[in-house]
């Protein structure tokens, strides 16, 4: 078993992360039929994950280099 590296890490993280705002998108598509304003909701926390992958990409950049 080998020692993992940051930057094995920091792409688990980034991957998670990621997903997590692919499905936050389309649960706001299956729901915005239905449910207009959940589904603006579910839109708008997958945009601010996008921000969070953003945050987290710089400040692992400092620990990365």
């Amino acid at each position: 078993m080998s020692i993992p590296t940051q930057g094995e890490e920091f792409s688990k993280i980034i991957e998670h992360l990621r997903k997590a705002q692919e499905s936050m998108a389309m649960i706001a598509h299956l729901e915005r039929d239905e449910h207009p304003v959940v589904a603006r909701g579910w839109l708008a926390w997958s945009e601010q994950m996008g921000n969070i992958v953003l945050m987290v990409t710089k400040f692992a950049k400092r620990g990365l280099n």
